[in-house]
């Protein structure tokens, strides 16, 4: 449970609820994800936010930069926000070990009955784009990857996740 809105590596809650989610990523538990990420955006974000004239997606990502802000002080993790992969710009990318990886492709919903939609827009582009391929290209330790569409709409989520292996050739 997030007690206090901080996310600081002082915050004992934050900080377990981010390891929660890292957890949950990489095992492509989208059930589990969604329920910590919703919780976040209830007690970190503001409705005030949502009407204001800032791009909706850029909001959410600084939203997700904040929670992983210190995550690669754990030397198990690195962590990169608009990372060149591929053909394109992946908006999030989180690795463990150098062998696993996702990577999270965000998506603003245009109403609440769209975040399915949106989060498997997100998932295509990593497709479209092969930010995967491209990853598995620069970190050739990887193993595998969870590719993640997140979708957005006020303070619910929606995620669509495909695991990648690395390929035997």
């Amino acid at each position: 449970e997030i007690k206090d809105c901080s996310f600081s590596k002082n915050n004992t809650s934050f900080v377990n609820t981010r390891n929660k989610l890292l957890q949950a990523l990489f095992e492509g538990d989208d059930e589990v994800a969604k329920q910590l990420i919703d919780k976040a955006l209830i007690v970190a974000t503001s409705f005030n936010e949502f009407g204001r004239n800032v791009e909706k997606e850029a909001y959410y990502q600084s939203f997700m930069n904040g929670i992983f802000v210190d995550v690669s002080e754990n030397s198990d993790y690195t962590y990169a926000s608009c990372y060149e992969t591929g053909n394109g710009l992946a908006d999030i990318v989180i690795t463990a070990q150098s062998k696993y990886a996702v990577i999270l492709e965000l998506k603003h919903a245009l109403s609440k009955e769209d975040l399915a939609k949106a989060a498997e827009t997100g998932l295509k582009q990593i497709f479209d784009k092969k930010y995967a391929d491209g990853l598995f290209e620069k970190r050739f330790k990887l193993e595998s990857i969870v590719c993640t569409g997140l979708s957005f709409f006020g303070k619910e989520c929606c995620l669509s996740m495909r695991l990648v292996r690395r390929s035997a050739n």
